[in-house]
């Protein structure tokens, strides 16, 4: 599929849905909204699946494997050579992502995206989280990247924004700016930085 048939694919999530949900969430013994910005999650997610009763049976996390090299800028607090030794403990299995996603029942799916050219993992991000919401499938932001990478989807194709869910306020400076203005609020502030999809 092309971007363009992705883009005119995204629909708006379901208002209907949400609003199911939120009313189902509300007859629950709890005070209202008494689970928080984790509430408002569940909500978001039933609007993007289209129905009230979400499901999470099927789990997987996408990371993008690439290098920007950019450890002089302080952007980053780890080598290029990192990158490359992360990217091979994920695919054997031996990364803190997929101790995690296996707590989870996720499965975790490295994406080598040219390596030896930094950059090309935003794109990637962005594509994805468009073909996501075509799907209508919600996705969950980690990190400064996968931010930068949902405001290009999303100024690419505004309705990204409705699949979007923030996992945590990561570390990074220009993180929390990029999810204010996706609109979107964090689960969880716990000063995650370590770049592989943990949040």
């Amino acid at each position: 599929m092309k971007l363009e048939e992705a883009i005119n694919q995204v629909k708006p999530a379901s208002r209907e849905a949400a609003e199911a949900a939120r009313k189902r969430w509300d007859s629950i013994a709890k005070p209202l909204n008494g689970l928080g910005v984790l509430e408002e999650d569940i909500v978001r997610i039933a609007a993007a699946q289209g129905r009230a009763e979400v499901s999470l049976e099927k789990k997987a996390i996408a990371v993008m494997c690439a290098d920007n090299g950019i450890v002089a800028e302080g952007v980053t607090q780890t080598g290029q050579e990192v990158t490359s030794i992360v990217a091979g403990n994920m695919g054997t299995g031996q990364s803190c992502v997929c101790l995690m996603a296996a707590c989870a029942g996720a499965q975790v799916i490295p994406v080598d995206v040219l390596s030896k050219v930094g950059g090309f993992d935003l794109g990637g991000l962005a594509g994805f989280y468009i073909g996501c919401a075509a799907l209508r499938i919600p996705v969950v932001l980690d990190g400064l990247i996968c931010c930068s990478a949902a405001l290009l989807a999303a100024g690419l194709c505004p309705q990204v924004k409705d699949y979007l869910l923030a996992s945590h306020a990561p570390a990074e400076p220009g993180a929390n700016p990029a999810l204010k203005a996706l609109g979107l609020k964090p689960a969880i502030c716990a000063g995650l930085c370590l770049g592989e999809g943990t949040g």
